[in-house]
């Protein structure tokens, strides 16, 4: 989900603003909340999946296997740095 975050973002970058304003409408690249609505994703989800990026990128294992969601990775991440 983040690579396709940072993908549609490049891609969008490399529009003119004509082009972009036309996709966007009045939101720009600024305001990511189209981006959030095209990957399908919410912010909240999307900054606890790049925490664990920047925590403990391993984890994703966990996530694309289906043995943790998201969220239990995120708050055991969480759980561990406090201790």
């Amino acid at each position: 989900m983040l690579e396709e975050y940072a993908h549609l973002r490049i891609e969008l970058k490399k529009l003119g603003l004509k082009k972009r304003k036309k996709i966007m409408g009045e939101l720009n690249l600024g305001s990511i909340i189209y981006i959030y609505k095209e990957t399908d994703i919410s912010q909240a989800q999307f900054n606890k999946l790049e925490y664990i990026r920047d925590t403990d990128p391993s984890q994703f294992d966990l996530i694309e296997s289906g043995e943790k969601t998201v969220r239990e990775v995120y708050l055991a991440l969480k759980e561990m740095i406090k201790k």
